[in-house]
């Protein structure tokens, strides 16, 4: 970015920006654009720190389509204008997802491993906090990142990693994964098993920090596809420790087909999601009820859901 576009997107931050979730008003139980001068995510969703004074993303700002993560932050002056990552430098850098407790910060990468001979491909990274900053930036290991990823993971409490992708004995095309954490490292990754994974393409997961939820993208295509909901999806964890059925989020107003990149914020108040599609990749926000109201296990109505 220029010095004086710097400058416009600072002074709009500074002035919009006095509350949480970049000063935006909060949207309704329909899904409404996330629209801020600055903010320019366009294959994933801006992602907010537990505290909600920091917020994450990745845009395209290279000659040749290439992404970085920005950040901006909350003081007594408003957000601050958008900078690149210290952990960003001249790599790529796409899809942030915060650990629950905000002490790492996970992201996907085409950066080569000095180990590989500089051969890029895409992994999955982590950097950790310290202090103001963070630490430099560490693949996965291998049970993770071994073969190829789909763009972006998420983390529960446990340090489990979910991640998409395309792997021998998987359900079908790219597939929801889960790699479990263990105290020196992680059991080798594997599919999910039905209802959650298909012969279709499953992908963008996002877990609750408790593993009592998971959201993620399904989309079927090409001669005999099964019939199975497609589109943004929730599935709960039913009291015997099995996923429910996996049903569509309603979401009135936008493209649902072709929703991907669920997250939901800190509180547990709003639902994020990335429509992309050939006319557009555009960040939307929609009140968190609308995946709450699908629950077969808790009743209706906000609790403390989004912190679990």
């Amino acid at each position: 970015m220029g010095g004086l576009a710097v400058l416009k997107i600072a002074v709009a931050l500074a002035a919009a920006a006095t509350g949480p979730y970049l000063g935006q008003a909060p949207p309704g139980t329909t899904p409404v654009p996330f629209d801020v001068e600055g903010v320019a995510p366009d294959h994933s969703v801006p992602v907010f720190a537990p505290d909600r004074v920091e917020v994450y993303w990745a845009q395209a700002d290279q000659p040749d389509g290439t992404r970085r993560m920005y950040r901006s932050y909350m003081s007594a002056r408003g957000w601050s204008a958008p900078a690149v990552t210290s952990f960003t430098g001249r790599w790529d850098a796409d899809g942030p997802v915060f650990s629950p407790d905000g002490q790492q910060l996970y992201f996907s990468s085409t950066r080569p491993l000095a180990s590989e001979g500089g051969h890029r491909r895409e992994r999955l990274w982590v950097v950790e906090r310290e202090g103001s900053d963070w630490s430099q930036p560490r693949a996965l290991p291998a049970e993770i990142n071994a073969e190829h990823l789909h763009w972006r993971c998420s983390v529960d409490g446990e340090g489990n990693v979910y991640f998409g992708a395309d792997r021998e004995g998987g359900q079908g095309r790219d597939d929801i994964h889960v790699g479990r954490r263990t105290k020196d490292g992680f059991y080798p990754a594997s599919s999910l098993s039905p209802p959650l994974n298909t012969a279709c393409h499953e992908s963008t997961p996002c877990v609750a920090p408790d593993g009592s939820y998971l959201l993620f993208a399904r989309s079927c295509f090409g001669p005999d596809t099964p019939d199975v909901p497609t589109g943004l999806l929730v599935s709960f964890r039913l009291p015997a420790g099995a996923w429910s059925i996996p049903v569509p989020v309603p979401l009135d107003g936008v493209a649902a087909e072709d929703a991907v990149c669920p997250t939901i914020t800190p509180d547990g108040r709003f639902l994020f999601f990335l429509v992309l599609d050939r006319r557009q990749r555009s960040v939307y926000w929609v009140d968190a009820e609308v995946v709450w109201n699908l629950n077969p296990v808790d009743p209706p109505g906000r609790t403390e859901k989004g912190n679990r």
